[in-house]
């Protein structure tokens, strides 16, 4: 059964999937420009512009019948858009007359553009508006009305209209255009998907799927459409994580075939580092090297994730590898996310290796140009053995001499692409990526399938857990007297303020705010502030005071939940508590506990936030709940999955994660291990998808691999 192609079956000539958009009716040039910027050049790509939600308009009425104060769906013939009135600044008051075979309603603009109206909606065109009705000295008014553009052609039909981006201005008629001109190239779709996968998911037809998303029936489910649960919905997506996944499991078996370095273990210099430490390593810090030796050894380059809770021992792990390739000849390269961490990895690295002699340098933005060029020298020279940095690292006149092993901190906060870019510093050399972002197997494995993951579970000796509690604005005054007592005993203080997006000055306003009552209250202490507007040397400064325990209080809005380390700081006190994430919670808490006195974590809210009875905040309190109940990195992540999903997380606002065309990680994880699993069993059957029956599904596999590797 072909697609339903209702209203389509008397388009003029052939469209094809290839068809150019340019050359459909009513594109031409210019909003083809518009489009191509879009990358949308074929009626193919138009297809694969999905709607970002949907209008009900199944339900119409007339002019005469409109009720005041109701929303109404009118369908008739509208008169020139004219200046009504002019208001003061100048504004303008536009008005149009609309009429159908019942009557007449009046449509207003307030200040809205005339060259726009007068085009878009040229009088006498037929048009669909939808608004609310109301009364004006008699007359039946609507104003601002959402409106649709009929083609003379066009019977209008009551349905569910799709609603797309309008890049560049583009009006919505001329989008919703274009994909009606191109929705009779779905018959010619390809279904790449095994028939078995789609039976047993009970999925339709790519071409009905794709169809149905543009063009949806009258009976379906407008939540789901809009949500994108719709079962055509569903389909797409979950072709795009087929696809996403094969991706992934590919390149690691690809990755196993490729040849790499071969370290040798020789000893020199990583027993002497290890006799230098001034601690003993944990049994599971030994096994994580013992891992990553095996794999430094072997032929094919090493993809490996070293996965600890704070304070794991993961950056000394770390270092060992770095020294086995030094120990090789070969030069090794550690990228931090930030400056203040890639400055806190240069002072351990320094600090730690300092019996082994080796140059290290630090590579970030805010050197001086006669910095810059001498630490390149170095590298090129083979000079500098290791180089510590920030997203200078992958500039173009970033070379090395013989880079051996790449070092990521905090993957989740940079893409594939930044990783791969690099590796091709070297030739083939190996990769270790670090994350104190503890994540739960399942998506592990989903999303960082081509790593080998080891993970450090247990603790140093020494770090005694942090107690957490909650405490209200009632309970201030009690905390106030505890922090007083705290610091009277050597101790010293975290306040840390929530970040608001896009509102620096606000975040300055609440710490500077916070930083005076603070001192207030503690007049013969000395209060520091941290916030985003420093510069990265006043950061320095302000941090350094701290560590050398000349400040007593600091409160911060930057972020600090890494790459800070002050093993005397004993209380954490997070303001405003209920706007963090758990994982964010626990990398916070983390920064305290780090040295021998007994220490302490304040979840500061407001009471409201703890009503049971009040369903909105019951996401909070099992938040809340979890970071005071638990201090395990790896339960609390497997309880942030649980909550919020993977998007919290891992954080799909961070690069990190892939950047998918229809997918929602959070919304569609369970879509995710589905395709997962179906990825698995077919590579497992067909690992060059060369069977006869898989012949559309490599040929989309290669068209899929073109658009990962471009995006």
């Amino acid at each position: 059964m072909e697609p339903d192609q209702r209203g389509l079956n008397n388009h003029k000539g052939k469209i094809t999937l290839d068809f150019p958009v340019q050359y459909l009716k009513g594109i031409g040039p210019k909003i083809a420009g518009i489009l191509r910027r879009q990358g949308i050049e074929t009626v193919r790509d138009a297809l694969h512009m999905f709607p970002r939600t949907y209008e009900d308009l199944r339900t119409t009425t007339t002019a005469e019948k409109a009720e005041a104060g109701k929303e109404s769906i009118l369908i008739g013939t509208i008169g020139p858009v004219r200046i009504a009135n002019t208001i003061r600044n100048r504004r303008t008051i536009l008005e149009a007359f609309f009429n159908d075979t019942s009557g007449g309603v009046t449509l207003k603009w307030f200040n809205a553009r005339i060259d726009y109206l007068k085009s878009s909606f040229p009088a006498g065109s037929k048009v669909l508006i939808k608004g609310d009705i109301s009364f004006f000295r008699g007359m039946k008014v609507m104003i601002h009305p959402k409106m649709k553009l009929l083609t003379d052609d066009e019977e209008f039909l009551p349905k569910i209209s799709p609603v797309y981006i309008e890049h560049e201005k583009l009006p919505q008629f001329r989008l919703q255009k274009l994909i009606h001109q191109s929705l009779p190239a779905t018959k010619d779709l390809e279904d790449p998907l095994p028939d078995g996968i789609r039976e047993k998911f009970k999925f339709p037809r790519l071409c009905d799927a794709i169809f149905h998303v543009h063009s949806p029936l009258n009976s379906d489910n407008l939540d789901d459409l809009i949500n994108s649960r719709s079962i055509n919905h569903k389909r797409v997506i979950f072709d795009e994580l087929f696809f996403f996944e094969l991706f992934v499991l590919t390149t690691r078996a690809n990755r196993t075939k490729e040849s790499g370095i071969s370290f040798q273990i020789k000893k020199s210099i990583t027993e002497k580092f290890k006799q230098s430490l001034p601690f003993t390593l944990t049994t599971a810090q030994e096994e994580a090297i013992r891992e990553i030796y095996k794999d430094m050894q072997g032929v094919a380059p090493m993809h490996r994730l070293l996965q600890g809770d704070v304070g794991s021992g993961k950056t000394v792990v770390g270092f060992f590898a770095a020294l086995l390739a030094i120990e090789n000849d070969f030069q090794v390269a550690l990228m931090a996310p930030t400056e203040i961490l890639a400055e806190q990895h240069l002072k351990v690295a320094q600090n730690l290796l300092q019996a082994t002699g080796i140059n290290i340098a630090l590579l970030t933005s805010s050197l001086t140009n006669s910095e810059r060029r001498e630490i390149l020298s170095n590298l090129s020279t083979g000079k500098t053995r290791i180089v510590i940095g920030t997203h200078a690292l992958f500039q173009d006149d970033v070379i090395f001499k013989n880079l051996g092993l790449v070092i990521i901190d905090e993957q989740h906060r940079f893409g594939v692409e930044q990783r791969v870019a690099l590796k091709q510093k070297g030739i083939s050399p190996d990769l270790l990526v670090l994350t104190a972002t503890p994540i739960p197997r399942t998506l592990a494995l989903s999303f960082y399938g081509d790593l080998d993951i080891t993970t450090i579970r247990t603790l140093p000796p020494g770090r005694s857990p942090v107690r957490t509690s909650i405490v209200t604005e009632e309970e201030k005054d009690e905390l106030y007297s505890f922090l007083k007592k705290e610091i009277e005993m050597g101790g010293q203080i975290y306040v840390v303020l929530p970040l608001i997006e896009e509102s620096e000055k606000v975040d300055l306003k609440n710490a500077v705010s916070t930083t005076e009552l603070l001192k207030k209250r503690f007049p013969d202490k000395n209060v520091g502030l941290l916030h985003g507007g420093l510069r990265s040397e006043e950061k320095d400064s302000i941090m350094d005071l701290f560590k050398r325990r000349e400040i007593d209080i600091l409160v911060s809005t930057t972020v600090i939940e890494v790459g800070v380390d002050v093993p005397n700081a004993s209380i954490m006190v997070i303001e405003n508590a209920e706007r963090f994430g758990l994982s964010q919670l626990h990398q916070l808490r983390g920064r305290v506990g780090r040295g021998e006195r007994k220490s302490y974590c304040f979840l500061a809210t407001e009471k409201k936030y703890l009503n049971r009875s009040i369903d909105a905040f019951k996401t909070i309190q099992r938040r809340l709940n979890a970071i005071v109940n638990t201090t395990d990195g790896f339960r609390l992540a497997e309880e942030d999955l649980s909550i919020r999903g993977p998007g919290e997380l891992l954080g799909t606002k961070q690069a990190g994660l892939p950047t998918f065309r229809y997918a929602d990680i959070s919304r569609d994880f369970e879509l995710l291990t589905l395709a997962r699993d179906e990825a698995l069993t077919i590579l497992k059957e067909d690992p060059g998808l060369n069977k006869p029956e898989h012949t559309k599904l490599k040929t989309e596999w290669e068209r899929f691999k073109k658009y990962a590797s471009a995006s």
